[in-house]
């Protein structure tokens, strides 16, 4: 019984595939996980098609997107001068 209680939080650290959550409905549910895509991903274009994909938009996403891709890069920073 011990073991089972030890791999429920691996169960919850999954991250569904993308496929799965782009079939999801627009919700903040399907964000949070396109968000985590949004972190992982190495790929500029797969970081922006999630991007487009998120439906409520932040500065937040903005900025993640502006780290996997040098074209958003400038267009973050001319957002937010310093």
């Amino acid at each position: 019984m011990r073991f089972l209680l030890f791999l429920i939080p691996l169960f919850l650290c999954a991250i569904p595939p993308l496929n799965e959550v782009l079939n999801y409905p627009n919700s903040y549910y399907k964000d949070f996980w396109l968000i985590q895509h949004l972190k992982k991903t190495t790929n500029p274009q797969t970081a922006e098609n999630i991007y487009n994909e998120i439906t409520y938009k932040k500065d937040f996403h903005l900025k993640l997107l502006s780290k996997k891709n040098p074209i958003y890069k400038r267009l973050y920073e001319c957002l937010h001068i310093n």
